[in-house]
C-alpha cells in the first residue's frame, strides 16, 4: 500500500487506543485507504497539501486515520512541513470507551512525538464547532503545538460513542528540521518557552477554524469537562442571557455577530459575519465590574473562513452596552457593539 509507511506511528498509537475493544486479531481488519468523501475529518490547509485518509473496521468500532501532507517542493517542504495528524473512532450502540485519554498522554502514544516533545502550557478545554476538545500545547523540535482529544459518550443503549484523538504543529518558519536547535551563548539548549494561556487558545482556535469532524447522528453528547472550573460571575458574563447580538465593521464592510457564554469563568465563543466573510473566535474577561470603579473589560480574537484573522479588546460600561475595537492582520480596523435592542 502505497502510504503504508505513512501511518506506521498511527498504526502503533493505535493499538494502545483500542485496548478497551479487546477484539481477537482475526476479528479486526486491515486498514483500507478511503477517499476524502469517506473520512469524517477534513483540513483546510493555507498551502498545497495532500490527505491521506484510512479506515479500519472492528468489531465494536471503526477506526479513521487521517494525515495531511505537504505537496510543495522539497526545498519548500523543509521550510514549511506540517504536522497533522487526527485518529478518530466510533463505537457500536450503547458502547463506551472504558477509560479517558488526557491530551498530554499523547506525546507518549503517537510515534512522531515520542521523545522530542514537551509541554509548554496548561491544559484547557476548547469549544470547537463540533463538540468540546481538550487541549494540550507543547514544544516539538522548537515548533510550537497542540495535541487534542475529544470524547463522546453514548447517552442510550441506541446511541454510539467515539473518541477524537490528533496532534497539530505549526508548520516549520525558522529553520529546517533536521537544522540543530539554537544554542545560547554558553552552547546550552535554550530553555522551554511556555505560551500564554490566551496565545495557546488563539492559537488552537486558528487551527479549528479549518479543522473540521463530522459526527454520526447516532454519537452522544460530549462528556469532557475542564476540571476545577468556576462558574463565572454575572459581571465576567456582562449578560445572564446566553449570548448578546452585535453589529460589527470591518474596513468599510458591516455585519452581524454573537457573543456567546458558553465557556466558563468569564470566557466564551464569538460569532463575526462580514459579507462573504464568517469568523469564529473567542471573548475572555480580563477584570473589573459593574460594582467597582472599572468598568469589566477584556480581550477578543477571531479567525475567518478566508484566512484573515483579527484581535482586540472590549469594553462594557452596563450589561447593555458592550464595545469591541481591533486590527486585522492587515492593520484594517474591526468595530463592533452590542446590537441596539
Amino acid at each position: 500500500m502505497i502510504y503504508r509507511g505513512l501511518v506506521t506511528g498511527s498504526l502503533i498509537m493505535l493499538a494502545i487506543v483500542s485496548q478497551a475493544v479487546m477484539a481477537s486479531a482475526q476479528d479486526v481488519g486491515p486498514f483500507e485507504t478511503i477517499p476524502e468523501t469517506e473520512s469524517p475529518a477534513s483540513y483546510r490547509s493555507p498551502f498545497d497539501i495532500e490527505p491521506v485518509h484510512m479506515r479500519q473496521y472492528r468489531p465494536n468500532s471503526t477506526v479513521f486515520v487521517s494525515r495531511w501532507i505537504d505537496k510543495s517542493t522539497p526545498e519548500q517542504a523543509v521550510a514549511r512541513e506540517i504536522f497533522l495528524e487526527s485518529v478518530f473512532s466510533t463505537s457500536a450502540p450503547g458502547f463506551a470507551f472504558a477509560t479517558q485519554t488526557p491530551p498530554e498522554q499523547l506525546l507518549t502514544m503517537f510515534e512522531g512525538l515520542q521523545g522530542n516533545s514537551t509541554v509548554n502550557g496548561a491544559s484547557f478545554v476548547h469549544e470547537a464547532r463540533f463538540g468540546p476538545v481538550a487541549v494540550v500545547p507543547f514544544i516539538r523540535n522548537n515548533t510550537q503545538c497542540i495535541s487534542f482529544v475529544g470524547e463522546w459518550s453514548p447517552t442510550t443503549p441506541e446511541k454510539r460513542g467515539s473518541r477524537l484523538l490528533g496532534y497539530y504543529c505549526l508548520p516549520f518558519a525558522a529553520r529546517p528540521i533536521d537544522a540543530p536547535a539554537p544554542r545560547t551563548a554558553q552552547g546550552e539548549a535554550p530553555a522551554i518557552m511556555p505560551i500564554a494561556d490566551g496565545d495557546a487558545q488563539q492559537f488552537t482556535a486558528s487551527f479549528f477554524g479549518r479543522f473540521n469532524l463530522t459526527l454520526p447522528d447516532e454519537i452522544g453528547v460530549a462528556i469532557i469537562a475542564e476540571p476545577g472550573t468556576a462558574t463565572p460571575t454575572a459581571a465576567a458574563r456582562l449578560d445572564p442571557n446566553e449570548g448578546i447580538d452585535i453589529v460589527g465593521r470591518w474596513n468599510n464592510e458591516t455585519g452581524n455577530g454573537m457573543l456567546k457564554f458558553d465557556q466558563p469563568s468569564g470566557e466564551g465563543s464569538m460569532i463575526l459575519e462580514i459579507g462573504a466573510r464568517y469568523c469564529e473566535g473567542y471573548w475572555r474577561h480580563e477584570g473589573g465590574n459593574y460594582q467597582s470603579d472599572t468598568m469589566p473589560f477584556g480581550r477578543w480574537y477571531i479567525f475567518c473562513s478566508d484566512g484573515a484573522s483579527a484581535r482586540g479588546h472590549y469594553t462594557s460600561q452596563s450589561p447593555t452596552i458592550v464595545v469591541g475595537e481591533g486590527q486585522d492582520n492587515q492593520d484594517q480596523t474591526v468595530f463592533f457593539r452590542q446590537m441596539d435592542e
